[in-house]
C-alpha cells in the first residue's frame, strides 16, 4: 500500500511524454478512458492478409531481394580479393619499417658510444695537461700517473659473459 502511494506522487520516467500522472488522466479522459482502470484498455488485434504467390508486387519485390543479395555476394568477394592483394605491400611495409627501426636503433647506439669516447678523450686530454702543469710548477714527476683502461671497459663485459 505504501509502494503504490509513493508510486502515485512520483512524476513519470522522463522518456515518457506525459510528465506528471494528471497530464497523463487528462489525455486518457479525453479519449474516454478512467486512468484508475488501465487495465480495461482493449488490446488490438493484427489482421493477417493473404498475399497470393502470383502477386505481381511480390515477386518484383523477391525479385529486387535477390538482386540485392547477388550484389552483395559479389561485393564480399571483391572484398576478399582486395583484403587478398593488399596483404603482401602491407606485410612489405611492415617489414621495411622494422629494417628501418633497427636501422635507427643502431645509429642511435654508435652515436652514443661516439658521444662517449669523446668524453672520455676530452677527460684524457684535461688529464695529461694536468699532469704537464704539475710537472712544470713542481719541477718533479706526479705521484699518480694516469692508466688508460684497459680495453676501455670490455674486460668486465667479457666477465660478466662467462658467468
Amino acid at each position: 500500500m505504501k509502494f503504490a502511494k509513493e508510486c502515485k506522487d512520483k512524476k513519470l520516467r522522463s522518456f515518457s511524454l506525459y510528465k506528471t500522472k494528471k497530464e497523463l488522466s487528462e489525455v486518457l479522459r479525453k479519449y474516454g478512458i478512467d486512468s484508475n482502470k488501465i487495465t480495461k484498455i482493449l488490446l488490438f488485434e493484427l489482421e493477417s492478409v493473404k498475399i497470393d504467390d502470383e502477386d505481381e508486387e511480390l515477386k518484383q519485390c523477391i525479385t529486387e531481394i535477390k538482386y540485392m543479395q547477388s550484389k552483395i555476394d559479389s561485393l564480399r568477394q571483391r572484398i576478399t580479393e582486395l583484403e587478398f592483394r593488399n596483404a603482401e605491400p602491407i606485410k612489405q611495409m611492415m617489414e621495411e619499417n622494422n629494417r628501418y627501426d633497427a636501422r635507427l636503433e643502431t645509429r642511435i647506439l654508435k652515436l652514443e658510444q661516439d658521444q662517449s669516447e669523446r668524453e672520455s678523450k676530452k677527460n684524457r686530454k684535461f688529464r695529461n695537461r694536468c699532469i704537464q702543469i704539475a710537472k712544470e710548477i713542481l719541477n718533479e714527476e706526479p705521484i699518480i700517473k694516469y692508466h688508460p683502461p684497459f680495453l676501455n671497459g670490455l674486460e668486465l663485459d667479457a666477465f660478466f659473459q662467462k658467468c
